[in-house]
């Protein structure tokens, strides 16, 4: 299992609001913290645009659990989550001209 570190601090106090349930983590990057969540027993996605990255995590996915490759800006789920996350994200959005 990987070693997770750097757990942001605030997916790790959403855990004093929801015990257990499903996640989404917008821009997973490395995925530390969804990996940190899978730990503690969540179900969930995390979903990144570089391809390279989810390649590497793909080990992780199971039958409550995977990482996807996708834009964020373009994506559609119908499903419902207990916790959306989505940390140092928003600064690589980016509106065309």
């Amino acid at each position: 299992m990987k070693m997770i570190e750097n757990v942001d601090n605030l997916v790790i106090e959403s855990l004093n609001f929801v015990k257990s349930g499903k996640f989404l983590d917008l821009g997973s990057g490395k995925g530390v913290n969804s990996l940190f969540l899978k730990n503690k027993g969540f179900s969930g996605i995390g979903i990144d645009f570089n391809k390279e990255l989810i390649e590497s995590l793909k080990e992780y996915n199971d039958s409550k659990f995977k990482f996807i490759n996708r834009d964020l800006l373009n994506f559609d789920f119908k499903d419902i989550f207990d916790i959306i996350i989505s940390t140092n994200v928003l600064h690589y959005l980016y509106k065309e001209n």
